[in-house]
């Protein structure tokens, strides 16, 4: 039976016990999360330790740019500009106010795949899009993100701000 014992700052996800401080594997499943200890006394002497010190670990796998929250938006539903080619920001009105009159019910609009051709857009051109609901319109890659007035008033974000 292989056995590993992990030491550092493990983030648990558990609301209850967040972080500990020790885990131990047992043919690749975890059979105990706690303090070191108790974990080396469970493992028993042949334990492969693998001992990361201070650092954090987190479990799955975590990418720091992936953009995550686009696969959600794309998950609730939004206008796709993608296809626009070349970039045409009539086009784009066109697809954003198609998109609006079939989803009336929403209580906000995304709209996604923008791309910059050298024009620059203004709040001005989504509120003409659409002005009594928040619009949020982000680039292709997913760096940058236009605002309707509403989504402004929405985010807290005035002229003070």
């Amino acid at each position: 039976m292989k056995q590993t014992i992990v030491l550092g700052n493990i983030i648990t996800m558990d609301e209850k016990r967040p972080t500990a401080k020790a885990a131990l594997v047992k043919d690749g499943v975890f059979v105990y999360i706690g303090d070191a200890e108790e974990a080396k006394k469970l493992a028993g002497a042949d334990a492969r330790v693998l001992d990361y010190g201070e650092n954090f670990i987190y479990p799955g796998f975590l990418e720091s740019h992936c953009h995550s929250y686009l696969a959600g938006e794309r998950a609730i539903g939004q206008a796709n500009l993608a296809s626009v080619i070349p970039t045409d920001y009539d086009k784009y009105r066109e697809i954003i106010r198609d998109f609006i009159e079939k989803n009336p019910q929403r209580e906000f609009y995304l709209a996604a795949g923008w791309t910059e051709n050298g024009e620059h857009v203004t709040k001005a051109y989504l509120d003409e899009i659409c002005s009594d609901k928040p619009l949020f319109m982000n680039t292709g890659g997913g760096h940058s993100m236009l605002l309707n007035t509403k989504a402004l008033e929405w985010a807290g974000i005035d002229a003070a701000w």
